[in-house]
């Protein structure tokens, strides 16, 4: 009988930390939102906010090329 309570606090504990992960999700879209709905809705010149909102990282390898991650999940490499 202990083993199930174990089994189902595992459970419970999974579920908390997941739950938790995507309220963070929804906070961080949310602000993205709210940011995109500040902006015109035409971009005439580079905008360094709109860019820092949609990559998520950028990763620069030894042969100088950098592979972009964006907040949509695509990723882009270039030369």
């Amino acid at each position: 009988m202990s083993q199930n309570i174990v089994a189902v606090q595992d459970q419970l504990d999974g579920l908390i930390t997941e739950k938790e992960s995507k309220l963070g999700q929804k906070k961080i879209m949310q602000t993205f939102i709210n940011n995109l709905k500040e902006l015109e809705d035409e971009l005439a010149d580079w905008n360094e906010r709109i860019w820092m909102l949609m990559v998520e990282s950028a990763l620069v390898h030894r042969n100088s090329s950098i592979t972009f991650k964006f907040q949509s999940g695509i990723t882009i490499k270039t030369n």
